[in-house]
């Protein structure tokens, strides 16, 4: 049976170490380090791994819950202090640490694929001094128009994982748009009403198209 989108795309992004490993050398992406994992409760008994982590990403770097939504589960890591006190907090969660991009702070962008061409885009914007752009975190969506780079980033990404619709976010590098995640099921009322267009529209003749052939 054919799935919309298929199970083994939706897992790759539900796990953001899975979408980093899969869609690495592919697309431009902050640089990123796969934490170790360990057991709720138990903690790390060597936590020396933290200072390469720092070394290389250095402060402040961004901590991701592997499983997260609306940004509820992504920390900012300010000095080696906090960066202890998040392992702490996060301990028995798959988590990431990434590069802090300085030029998107409180800023991104969200391109909605479907069928391979971008259908509608925002970008967010959060003045309330979070470094985090979403909506959910205090961000207002505006709709935007995404340059070249930016598509090709948002389509390679999506047929690289097999994804028939997905909303595609992106960070504003000072070297240009860099990967931020790929939702396979992202949240679109929002981005239909800054943009005026009708996404499950989009994706039903898309379903309609591959079904008809």
């Amino acid at each position: 049976m054919r799935l919309f989108n298929p199970a083994a795309a939706v897992e790759a992004c539900d796990d953001k170490a899975l979408t980093h490993i899969a869609l690495a050398g592919a697309v431009p992406m902050p640089k990123t380090v796969l934490v170790p994992l360990t057991f709720p409760r138990v903690g790390y008994t060597d936590a020396a791994f933290l200072e390469r982590i720092a070394d290389y990403l250095g402060f402040p770097f961004v901590v991701k819950e592997c499983f997260g939504s609306f940004g509820q589960q992504v920390y900012l890591a300010r000095d080696m202090a906090e960066a202890r006190a998040l392992l702490e907090k996060t301990a028995g969660s798959p988590i990431v640490a990434q590069e802090f991009i300085r030029a998107s702070f409180g800023r991104d962008a969200r391109l909605y694929m479907v069928g391979g061409r971008c259908v509608a885009a925002i970008v967010r914007e959060n003045d309330s001094g979070d470094f985090r752009a979403n909506v959910a975190q205090g961000g207002r969506a505006l709709a935007f128009s995404p340059d070249g780079e930016a598509l090709r980033i948002a389509q390679t990404a999506c047929a690289a994982l097999g994804l028939d619709f997905a909303g595609v976010d992106l960070l504003f590098g000072e070297n240009g748009p860099l990967l931020c995640e790929v939702n396979s099921n992202a949240h679109f009322a929002g981005l239909s009403e800054a943009t005026g267009v009708d996404i499950a529209d989009g994706i039903m003749r898309h379903v309609e198209e591959i079904i008809d052939d």
